[in-house]
This record gives structure tokens, C-alpha cells and sequence, in this order.
């Protein structure tokens, strides 16, 4: 009796795993997106030189944010960083300002996040799929190192 309770205790657990997984990977955001320029609003600008990229991958109940562009000076940018959706401040690799971190959390059907540098708030961005799940709008509100409040919209495509 105990070897079959371990045993169906054994299956349940696996199940739920492999469900979790599941429901991870069929989350929309998931994927590798193109920044379409056309379509994306920076004010004040300028935009990036040329079109960034943004990956997205399920991480131990979170994500994995994988960030690639040429900003508007033409200087490479790369940044990496894993987090879980708990609201909780985690380091962003990669960034264009020492002591910057990154607070995600899942809000119905799209991700918000909390950047700060040094614990002081810079911007909060959303963002949305698309309900035909090839469109991903990031709306970005924030305040720039000259103390403009900036707005953007990045429209990007799935790859």
C-alpha cells in the first residue's frame, strides 16, 4: 500500500510539474520580439539607431529578459537579467547605470516592472501582447538624467 501511495504520490508531483512548465511556455510574451521604429513614439528622442531586440524566456516561476540595441549615439547596448514576478528589486546586467535593478510583477494579461537606480524610481513600463499574440507594445513613463519626464511607446514584432 505505501509503495503505491509513493507511486501515485510520485506521478501527481511530476504532473505538476510538467503542467507548470507548460503553462509557462504558452505564456504570449515568451519569444524573441524586433522593435518596429515606424511604429514606436520616444519623446523626447531620439530613438535607437537601429532596431533593438528583446527575449524573453520562462525562468524558475519568472523570466528571462535578454536585451540587445545600438542607442541613438551608436554605442552597442546589452543587458541581461532573470526575475522572479514577486515585485522584489533584482540587478539588471548589462545597464547604462551602475546600481540599476528591475521590479516585475504580473498583472492580468500583462507585465509591469519598477526600474530604479540606487533605490530611487526612474521609470515604470507595461507590457501588452497583442491578442493575435505578434504585436508587443512596452509603454514606458519615467524621468531622464536631465529631469524630463519621458514617454515611450515601443511597438515591437515577434520573430
Amino acid at each position: 500500500m505505501r509503495q503505491i501511495i509513493r507511486v501515485v504520490v510520485t506521478v501527481v508531483a511530476v504532473m505538476a510539474v510538467a503542467f507548470t512548465a507548460a503553462a509557462q511556455s504558452s505564456d504570449p510574451l515568451f519569444g524573441t520580439w524586433k522593435l518596429n521604429l515606424a511604429k514606436s513614439t520616444y519623446d523626447p528622442g531620439p530613438p535607437p539607431k537601429t532596431p533593438s531586440t528583446v527575449k524573453f524566456e520562462p525562468w524558475e516561476g519568472g523570466i528571462k529578459r535578454t536585451f540587445d540595441s545600438v542607442d541613438a549615439q551608436g554605442k552597442p547596448t546589452h543587458q541581461e537579467g532573470t526575475y522572479k514576478l514577486d515585485g522584489k528589486d533584482y540587478p539588471v546586467k548589462g545597464a547604462a547605470v551602475a546600481n540599476t535593478t528591475r521590479a516585475y510583477t504580473k498583472v492580468s494579461n500583462h507585465l509591469e516592472y519598477v526600474n530604479k537606480v540606487n533605490g530611487k524610481v526612474t521609470d515604470a513600463a507595461s507590457y501588452m501582447v497583442s491578442q493575435d499574440g505578434k504585436t508587443l507594445a512596452a509603454m514606458h513613463k519615467g524621468t531622464n538624467a536631465q529631469g524630463q519626464t519621458t514617454y515611450t511607446l515601443q511597438i515591437f514584432d515577434r520573430q
